[in-house]
């Protein structure tokens, strides 16, 4: 249970100032003897962190001096969670073992059991009606947050209300001013069409016979264009058929040379070929053999009577 509790808190361990004497107490004693009455000379509540009891050991010179003062100060050391770190300052395996018992065996004090579990009921207590305050706080934020969440809400649904409101008032009145147009339009159509038959009526018979002149002339000056259009329509085609005839003409001229170069290209490669077999020939003439003379001077074996034609 006290391990538990002493993993909650941190009881109060010896002030800087008050180690520092001690250690330097301890570095000023003669013997490892006077060095473990001063440790025994310590008072009941004291208490100590593991780098503290690290540092004490370290003023011995002995591994059996600091197991001895490891039997002293194990009852102040109230952080045994990092135990492993004060066993790491003896070298030897044996001393270690020794050291880890007497941790085990030695827990801390009673009275450092005592503060330990009396602070750290008052921690949880603290942290209790800390956690309380704090749902309470949260609590009272939440609450906060709904009723702005909700006047955002009426305000959100009232600023659209009035957003629908008004576009129906623009729609409306858009729709009437469509309306009316349309009807300036249709009562201009209709003074239009007034006017037109008003004027088709007064024209005379002179005015409608001088329009008709007119339109024969246009007519006229119509026909005359697609005349023209027409002839240079034949024109036009006439040049692209000598155009397609030239065209055409040239096309023969180039696939007759195209002939011609396969042609020439086929009398290349034979004459290659021809030139491949003499040099062939040649090198087998250079290859025969010097005849070998004979003793008055007459060449008596042939070619073919040779060694070297017959390995080859």
């Amino acid at each position: 249970m006290w391990m538990f509790l002493f993993s909650l808190i941190a009881a109060e361990a010896m002030p800087n100032t008050e180690f520092s004497q001690l250690t330097t107490t301890l570095d000023n004693a003669s013997f490892s003897s006077d060095q473990l009455r001063i440790l025994q000379a310590l008072p009941s509540n004291t208490s100590l962190t593991m780098a503290q009891g690290i540092g004490i050991l370290e003023e011995f010179s002995f591994a059996n001096d600091q197991i001895k003062a490891l039997r002293t100060i194990a009852p102040y050391i109230h952080e045994r969670e990092q135990q492993y770190m004060l066993i790491e300052t003896f070298t030897f395996s044996s001393d270690k073992s020794t050291a880890t018992s007497i941790l085990t065996q030695i827990p801390p004090s009673k009275q450092i059991q005592k503060e330990a579990h009396e602070a750290a009921l008052k921690k949880e207590a603290r942290k209790k009606r800390q956690k309380e305050e704090l749902l309470e706080e949260i609590r009272e934020e939440e609450r906060e947050k709904e009723l702005e969440k909700e006047r955002l809400e009426e305000q959100r649904l009232a600023e659209l209300e009035k957003e629908r409101l008004l576009k129906e008032k623009i729609k409306k009145e858009h729709l009437a001013e469509l309306e009316q147009e349309r009807l300036e339009k249709d009562k201009l159509k209709r003074e239009k069409q007034k006017k037109d038959q008003l004027r088709r009526k007064k024209l005379s018979i002179e005015e409608q016979s001088r329009e008709l002149e007119a339109a024969q002339l246009r007519l006229a000056e119509k026909e005359e264009l697609l005349d023209a259009k027409q002839a240079l329509f034949e024109a036009k085609s006439k040049a692209l058929e000598e155009r397609e005839q030239q065209l055409q003409a040239k096309e023969q001229a180039l696939k007759k040379q195209e002939l011609e170069l396969q042609s020439k290209s086929l009398q290349l490669k034979e004459w290659e070929l021809t030139l491949e077999e003499w040099e062939l020939k040649l090198k087998k003439r250079r290859s025969y053999p010097t005849p070998e003379p004979t003793e008055d001077g007459r060449y008596y074996r042939s070619y073919r009577a040779s060694q070297r034609h017959k390995q080859r």
